[in-house]
């Protein structure tokens, strides 16, 4: 941002062509390739966060399973306990991955950008500082409309892999007794929910990512407008350069922002996961209550 603003405050004025490409142009280059390796680090660093953690998980998920006597799992289900172990770690490990880490990033980047635009211009900063704040209030006034969308959604699909996985095991049956077209109008019948379910789920993710890009347009064109009314004003210090800079900072936060108003999407599905992982490890695995065997001869009947 200082590189933008003292191209247009100073270097424009001066024709010495490779004066304005050693000042401007190589640091620009050596600043893009620091950000290019830094988005490759993040991105497999974030991966591997999360995967590790899954891999963890997972294990002792299985650990539990071989412990859990076979009425329990008639209990849960085939297919639930196949959601368990596929769409629910993935939940989760997007949480990690996309989630938590990237809030780290967007986070530091925030902060970061907010103090750059206080030391550019206090007035810019406070415009842009007040739009992010009414974005983060409409997207927790969104975000319960979210939740119940995702929990839906995920009911919707518990039952249809539960039908699915037992109608596909026992699928014999299902012809020899001439059930077939009944069953059929059964998936049918799920399968349809599933697809409301989640057309309702887009539509809730939909309007909150609409909120988030529509605060980033809001926040460049107020920029645009005050910057201009503040370099009109003669008592002002703000310079043309000074505008151009402060939209070169909110174009920066354009991807954190985008990352941290999909958190909602992430966590929502992530605590949706927790709770039924973790009926799942309470509710499996419990060793069952031997009956104490008296000595002496016994009667088999």
């Amino acid at each position: 941002a200082i590189l933008v603003k003292n191209i247009f405050d100073l270097h424009l004025e001066n024709n010495d062509l490779p004066f304005l490409f050693w000042k401007s142009a190589v640091p620009f280059i050596a600043i893009s390739l620091i950000t290019a390796w830094l988005k490759y680090r993040e991105r497999s660093d974030a991966e591997a966060l999360g995967q590790d953690y899954v891999h963890e998980l997972r294990n002792r998920m299985f650990s539990r399973l071989c412990r859990t006597e076979l009425r329990q799992l008639d209990y849960h289900g085939r297919g639930d306990i196949i959601l368990r172990f596929a769409s629910d770690l993935t939940a989760i490990r997007q949480w990690i991955s996309l989630g938590l880490a990237r809030m780290l990033v967007a986070g530091i980047t925030l902060i970061t950008a907010i103090s750059a635009l206080c030391f550019i211009n206090l007035t810019l900063a406070f415009v842009v500082g007040t739009v992010l704040l009414l974005n983060a209030l409409v997207s927790g006034f969104l975000g319960h409309r979210l939740q119940h969308s995702f929990r839906e959604a995920r009911r919707s699909r518990s039952y249809l892999a539960n039908n699915l996985t037992e109608k596909i095991s026992s699928i014999t049956t299902v012809k020899v007794s001439g059930q077939r077209r009944r069953e059929k109008n059964r998936i049918e019948q799920q399968s349809l929910r599933l697809v409301a379910a989640m057309v309702a789920r887009a539509k809730a993710i939909g309007m909150h990512r609409a909120v988030t890009e529509g605060s980033l347009l809001i926040a460049t064109s107020l920029v645009l407008l005050v910057g201009i009314l503040l370099s009109k004003n003669s008592d002002s210090a703000t310079s043309p350069g000074t505008v151009v800079a402060a939209m070169t900072i909110v174009a920066l936060l354009t991807q954190p922002l985008r990352n941290i108003g999909r958190l909602y999407e992430y966590w929502h599905g992530a605590n949706i996961a927790y709770e039924k992982l973790d009926h799942f490890l309470i509710k499996t695995g419990t060793p069952r209550r031997e009956r104490p065997q008296e000595t002496g001869p016994g009667i088999i009947t």
